[in-house]
């Protein structure tokens, strides 16, 4: 049977916690490892590794949060106070105009997925 150091066997999550320790802890990386009886050279692979995760989350968030669907609700009103005008419904006249800070965006009822799609991101970053 092989036998592991305790720094192989730790999961991210408690080199997560014990990170967070060495750092409120003010020691340096060695005086904190050397006090743990834990290798340097483990220590701070464990950081680039939390650290990779960490950032591999981080983008997944962002990816979820550009990917996420809004429903609006288009009435007569308009959304949210915006200034929105419903057209009619024969193809090629617009369906909806929008006017937000000055910038007049108009869908026509023949719009394709991607054009609505690039409409709504731009919406998104102005509003």
């Amino acid at each position: 049977m092989i036998k592991r150091t305790a720094g192989a066997t730790r999961r991210l999550e408690e080199w997560r916690t014990l990170i967070e320790e060495r750092r409120s802890s003010g020691l340096t990386v060695a005086q904190w490892c050397a006090a743990q009886g834990i290798r340097i050279g483990t220590y701070n692979n464990a950081v680039v590794r939390v650290n990779r995760q960490k950032a591999e989350e981080d983008r997944k968030k962002e990816t979820e949060r550009e990917n996420q669907i809004v429903q609006i609700k288009l009435d007569e009103e308009g959304y949210s106070g915006l200034p929105m005008e419903i057209g009619n419904e024969e193809a090629g006249k617009i369906a909806a105009r929008v006017n937000v800070n000055g910038i007049r965006i108009e869908i026509m009822n023949n719009a394709g997925s991607e054009a609505i799609y690039d409409i709504l991101s731009t919406l998104r970053k102005i509003c």
